[in-house]
């Protein structure tokens, strides 16, 4: 699983039904479709996979969600042409949408995100799935128990909505703050304990925080234990969440960038095999961006699992943002912006790959 997270995929797909002719020149073959939207989900999906992720269920995902799970499990990154028959299936899944809106159009992440023929990917999936949506926890006056109830309440996002102000777990806990009504009855959101996070960070200029503050999130989460038939008790249990990836997103997918990290926080560089060179724009300043900046990012975190006690210990909240790519090396310099401490957290300099989650 070593190569899984470092292979990015080449550039360009190949719409042409016939079978690619190996004489053909791979300049023309990226440039008959821009894939980079689908390269970018390919390259969470195949880091969430490292860490244990897998498609809901046969049954309710739809053959394009199947075709890019599929796809996100083979052997890219290595030869252009190869890569472009592997993502040639997933664009002919989603072909007849984009052809009826513009067949000109070219997706940007966060339009493949919200596809409607992708929502079991990350939108709707349990395994980022952060709040119990079909019941809800309520606690009459006198009562010493919790009686969970169905609710036709909205569904809670499953991706989180942050603008900056506070903490980013300050902000998921006000998710599930109990609401009191007149006549002394408790009402109650729960929570569940998915695999994954995901957050969007909108940062209008105002916020001052680093990759440091984004590094790892923790947060009261509200579990139900069944004690006797409709008794519950809600049992507080701090969630820890650590960083995986960070995704900006603009409205011209030339403008968006993408950064993936191991799980000791330092930054997954893609590996210097096949057109290295253009998996990337401007791979030369592939290090320059930052969260720091105005813009719109999507952050993907995995849950951590401690026993009762134990330091979050396996990441560095201070390590840098990014590093430079290795074939960039004499050319230009990683950024390293001014590192934030993190209260509570204890820094380790053992490196864990993510190829070693389970």
């Amino acid at each position: 699983m070593a190569d899984f997270c470092l292979n990015w995929p080449n550039r360009g797909v190949w719409l042409n039904p016939e079978e690619v002719p190996e004489s053909s020149d791979t300049d023309r073959l990226s440039a008959s479709m821009n894939s980079r939207a689908v390269d970018k989900i390919l390259i969470i999906l195949r880091l969430l996979i490292a860490f244990g992720y897998r498609l809901d269920g046969e049954s309710s995902s739809t053959p394009a969600e199947k075709e890019f799970h599929d796809c996100a499990w083979l052997d890219i990154g290595r030869d252009q042409i190869e890569d472009c028959k592997i993502k040639r299936p997933v664009f002919e899944q989603l072909e007849p949408t984009r052809a009826a809106e513009d067949p000109f159009r070219i997706w940007n992440f966060w339009e493949l995100l919200h596809h409607p023929l992708l929502h079991n990917l990350f939108i709707e999936s349990k395994q980022l799935t952060l709040h119990e949506n079909n019941v809800i926890a309520v606690r009459y006056p006198g009562d010493s128990f919790w009686k969970v109830e169905e609710t036709d309440f909205p569904a809670y996002p499953t991706m989180i909505n942050y603008n900056g102000v506070g903490t980013l777990g300050d902000c998921i806990s006000s998710t599930f703050e109990a609401k009191r009504f007149r006549n002394g009855k408790l009402q109650l959101r729960l929570g569940k304990r998915p695999k994954f996070l995901m957050v969007r960070y909108t940062n209008e200029g105002v916020s001052q925080k680093g990759i440091s503050d984004f590094r790892t999130v923790e947060y009261p989460c509200p579990f139900r234990i069944k004690t006797n038939e409709d008794q519950y008790l809600v049992e507080q249990t701090t969630a820890v969440n650590n960083l995986l990836a960070v995704v900006r997103v603009s409205e011209g997918e030339e403008d968006e960038r993408i950064r993936t990290y191991h799980k000791d926080g330092s930054e997954i560089t893609p590996a210097q095999i096949g057109q290295f060179r253009g998996k990337e724009p401007n791979p030369e300043e592939a290090h320059l961006w930052s969260i720091k900046e105005p813009g719109c990012y999507i952050l993907f975190y995995y849950t951590v699992d401690l026993a009762e006690g134990q330091d979050n210990c396996e990441i560095v909240v201070d390590a840098p943002e990014s590093i430079c790519r290795p074939w960039c090396k004499g050319k230009s310099k990683g950024r390293d912006f001014p590192p934030r401490s993190s209260s509570g957290l204890t820094k380790s300099s053992e490196t864990n790959d993510a190829s070693q989650a389970s």
